[in-house]
């Protein structure tokens, strides 16, 4: 992955165009059509080693890597459904363990947030691609048991203080 100067070794399930594609390049697209479809949390992988001077982001870092958080408290990207433990290992991916930070971003600055990372990202066809991604390879992850809405996502990402939520950014059903 390049990014901010520095190379990183792409894993090994990168050999498949799609993941390359979707988490080593248009993660952000994917985030957006994911939280667009399901109205759960973003939650972004910042480098803090690395600082960018746009608007609020500055205090976490530059940003990697992006999902959004399932009900049930898992990360979705394009590799699928994680545990906290494994959000860990795809942070390596990205960054040095002692530079990592995963953070949460509520509406409706996720937007803004998206589109100050990548904005090659954004463009209508981007989109419309992700889109079609979810409906080839995620839509199992996308799965819930009945009553799990996103502010149960909401919670849980409160709860392990991935963010301090600011109220006037809470999502609502």
């Amino acid at each position: 992955m390049l990014g901010f100067g520095e190379e990183r070794e792409l894993p090994a399930d990168c050999s498949d165009p799609v993941i390359k594609r979707w988490g080593h390049g248009q993660c952000h697209a994917l985030t957006l059509a994911l939280h667009r479809r399901t109205g759960w949390p973003i939650l972004t992988l910042h480098d803090s080693g690395v600082t960018i001077d746009t608007s609020y982001l500055e205090e976490f870092g530059s940003v990697l890597h992006s999902g959004v958080v399932h009900p049930d408290g898992d990360f979705i990207d394009i590799r699928g459904k994680h545990d906290p433990e494994a959000m860990e290992r795809i942070a390596a991916y990205y960054v040095d363990e002692d530079r990592s930070r995963w953070a949460c971003v509520a509406q409706p600055r996720e937007v803004d947030l998206l589109e100050c990372m990548d904005r090659h990202d954004l463009i209508d066809a981007a989109i419309f691609d992700a889109d079609k991604v979810i409906e080839e390879r995620l839509l199992p992850c996308l799965e819930t048991q009945p009553g799990m809405t996103a502010a149960d996502a909401e919670r849980i990402v409160h709860d392990r203080g991935l963010q301090a939520m600011d109220p006037s950014l809470r999502m609502t059903d």
